[in-house]
């Protein structure tokens, strides 16, 4: 197993191995070296004694095990406390040099060792970040270590008998062993060398090894300017070739066929439901066999540090992913791909077409910020005058007008096409009803200005404490935010500044007679940010927007700016594409991060779109090697041995119920983080239960203990009493009866994110965003 472990697994990404030799063990290590040292120190008489070689001999026995490899000489500096073990987030980040599908057999070959060599600096280079210089400094120290060894080899070379006779007796026994020579292990050595040597010869030679063993293929370049103008060239990821290496994942597949099939099944039992854009108004035009394809559009600013002007590099990034991925998935990078790039003032796109067997795929919607979507539609780019909305046509002073939403005409598909080719037959008529011309995605199947372009609440509503709220905490409110009636922030920072509005102000809010449109604008978001979403709820977000367009014309006159306007349309949006958060741009902003590190740390920025383009792809390879399986199944952090002190009679009891008959002392062992299917659960954070059947109110738990309990892991859970609903909070007044309950995390279906506790005039409140529906 030491043999196995060492060839394949040791230093895979995300390394895990639990240790079962002992009922009372149950540990999780994220390293292999940890892992050893653990079963040296703890189960030593578990280990089979095996035959020792002698050290001078180079055997190849068959009945070689891993005593080459791991021997109780070994060093066994690996830590053996699991609190420090698993708490090490560079666990995450060790090398690994693990064949993908080959039999351990064919491991010892020259091409073997090439693969796992170009694995090696792919790693180095895409998953590190280190330069080339630094990692052919790496290749060179290995290929020195490699003549070292061969220079050590023949120091203790020597004739290796084939006759010898056994202790005590004269006569001569014969004995078969195999023993390599020496002038073939010099051969071997140096052919070992030269293949390492050569993978990193030159960039050339190291994306040949990654063309022939990783399915590596080199960005497009596309020239986009005209054959008498400057030479401007774009960068673009073939869609076909990502979507074939994405989808040889067969759990990939089985997952998003899974997702599919669940949430048609959930529609058919209750057609009131909506999961994604097949079951709004545009869906009805999408084949039920078709993966769904998001692209999204966005500009990034990257600055040269040594220039003397900020973001003086503009790109246009195109990225894409599965639309039909699970929830739980669908903000992790690894499904998020780059599809194209350029400088933003040559943007022009070409149709993409996905040749294959298996699976057939429709382009559903773009995704982008206004200023880019209505670029990318062939609307009018300023918001300050004129026709600025793509869905109506909504002119600049009907902002403040107090008419109702459906007194404005929508746009059509008819009359879009028919300004267009108004302005195409006159240019100097444009804008038209705020068309500026064609869109640069004319071509790409399945699009259309009026219908492919949906809302997006993060710039719509957001542009841009506890344990859970830490990460997205708001930078501290001062004076010049106020008079500048703006504070600088993330989408995520002001979306929990939003949420907890109410609670950090709560002794000021009942003085403020204009926190009704905080209200209005709270219960609007609260639906918006809501999956899945009813459509039964759809006349109500229309009553609130008119509402709160209303209380802003009352309250704020000289604050109404296009994004109220944008507001107000958010029954249609949801009506026509389904749930909002399923078009937003939250989940791609990571990806913009990415790519700004990668500029500070290339500085290359004479042809700064292929530079990208170009790293971008080797990492994107490397994480296909990966790809082989979702994270499922579970992984426990802070292990330890529970005592029995720690339940006190109510939580005896329920244990008792659902467990019967057990041993405190010996059966339970505890952690303090649980990761479930990408989901984290901790200790002291509420989790929504279950919904009650007369009004779909939350029952809140809060985790006292996270146990396992024959190999599995359960929630012990403080059932909280929702005392009642605070409207001006927004909250839930929740408190504890000791009401206990073991629940399995696999159960938990509504709103999985880990809730807060906050503390209100000695009160407990619970708050998030969304509302939640049975289904």
């Amino acid at each position: 197993m030491f043999r196995h472990i060492t060839l394949y697994h040791q230093s895979e990404p995300n390394f895990r191995m639990v240790c079962d030799l002992h009922k009372a063990c149950g540990v999780l290590y994220r390293t292999y070296a940890a892992y050893k040292s653990h079963v040296y120190r703890k189960h030593l008489t578990e280990l089979h004694s095996t035959e020792k070689y002698d050290n001078n001999t180079f055997s190849t026995d068959d009945q070689r095990d891993s005593t080459n490899f791991d021997n109780e000489n070994d060093s066994l500096n690996g830590d053996d406390d699991p609190e420090m073990v698993l708490s090490n987030d560079f666990g995450n980040h060790i090398l690994s040099f693990n064949l993908i599908d080959e039999d351990e057999e064919t491991i010892f070959s020259i091409k073997n060792i090439k693969k796992s060599y170009t694995l090696f600096m792919l790693q180095l280079r895409e998953e590190f970040l280190l330069p080339k210089n630094v990692t052919n400094m790496i290749s060179i120290y290995i290929g020195t270590l490699l003549h070292q060894i061969e220079i050590l080899s023949g120091k203790l070379a020597f004739n290796y008998p084939v006759d010898s006779p056994p202790l005590g007796t004269a006569s001569i026994q014969h004995q078969n062993k195999k023993a390599i020579q020496f002038d073939q292990l010099i051969l071997l050595l140096k052919d070992i060398r030269n293949a390492v040597e050569f993978v990193t010869k030159n960039e050339y030679q190291f994306v040949k090894h990654c063309i022939e063993y990783f399915g590596f293929v080199p960005v497009d370049e596309i020239v986009v300017s005209s054959p008498n103008e400057v030479n401007d060239c774009g960068y673009f990821i073939p869609i076909d070739k990502t979507l074939s290496s994405m989808l040889n994942s067969q759990s990939l597949a089985l997952k998003v066929l899974e997702n599919i099939h669940q949430q048609q099944l959930a529609t058919e039992s209750d057609s009131d439901l909506m999961f994604s854009i097949r079951d709004g108004y545009h869906g009805l035009k999408l084949d039920d066999d078709h993966l769904l394809l998001q692209l999204y559009l966005d500009d990034i600013g990257l600055t040269n540090p040594l220039g003397s002007k900020r973001d003086q590099h503009k790109m246009s990034m195109i990225y894409f992913t599965i639309e039909d991925i699970p929830e739980q998935y669908r903000s992790k990078l690894d499904f998020i791909q780059l599809v194209a790039i350029c400088e933003s003032r040559i943007l022009k796109l070409h149709g993409l077409l996905v040749n294959g067997v298996q699976f057939k795929f429709t382009f559903s919607t773009v995704v982008a910020d206004n200023l880019a979507a209505n670029w990318l539609g062939g609307f009018q780019s300023t918001f300050s005058n004129g026709f600025f909305c793509r869905r109506c046509y909504s002119n600049y002073p009907d902002r403040i007008s107090p008419a109702p939403l459906e007194q404005i005409n929508s746009r059509t598909i008819v009359d879009h096409d028919d300004l267009v080719k108004e302005i195409l037959n006159d240019p100097h008529k444009s804008p038209r009803m705020g068309v500026v011309g064609e869109s640069p995605l004319n071509d790409l199947i399945g699009f259309h200005p009026t219908m492919s372009l949906p809302g997006d609440c993060m710039h719509d509503f957001l542009e841009g404490y506890g344990y859970f709220d830490t990460s997205n905490r708001p930078p501290p409110i001062q004076v010049k935010h106020l008079q500048n009636d703006r504070v600088i922030a993330t989408a995520s920072q002001k979306l929990c500044l939003f949420k907890l509005f109410p609670v950090i102000f709560h002794d000021l809010i009942d003085q403020l007679s204009s926190f009704i449109v905080y209200k209005i604008l709270r219960e609007i978001l609260d639906l918006v940010l809501s999956y899945p979403f009813r459509k039964s709820w759809l006349p109500v977000l229309g009553d609130l927007c008119f509402a709160f367009h209303k209380n802003m014309l009352l309250h704020f006159p000289d604050k109404i700016t296009p994004k109220v306007h944008f507001v107000r349309e958010y029954e249609r949006i949801i009506h026509d594409y389904g749930p909002a958060t399923r078009q937003w741009c939250l989940r791609y902003e990571a990806q913009h991060a990415y790519f700004k590190k990668l500029s500070v740390r290339t500085n290359n920025f004479k042809n700064t779109p292929k530079m990208l383009a170009t790293h971008f792809r080797p990492k994107q390879c490397l994480k296909f090697i990966r790809f082989s399986k979702l994270q499922d199944g579970y992984h426990s952090v802070g292990m330890k041995k529970i005592h029995n002190t720690s339940f006190n009679v109510s939580m005896r009891n329920a244990l008792l119920d659902h467990f019967g008959n057990i041993n405190f002392n010996s059966d339970f062992f505890q952690c303090g983080k649980l990761i479930n299917e990408n989901i984290e659960y901790c200790r002291a954070a509420v989790y929504v239960v279950q919904l009650k059947s007369d009004n779909e109110q939350p029952l809140f738990g809060q985790i006292v203990f996270i146990l396992k309990m024959n190999e599995k892991w359960w929630l012990l859970m403080d059932i909280l009493n929702t005392v009642y609903f605070y409207d001006n909070l927004f909250a839930w007044n929740v408190k504890s009866v000791e009401r206990y309950l073991i629940i399995d995390p696999c159960q938990l279906k509504y709103y999985c994110k880990g809730l807060d506790i906050y503390y209100v005039n000695n009160s407990s409140f619970v708050t998030l965003t969304g509302r939640l529906t049975s289904y």
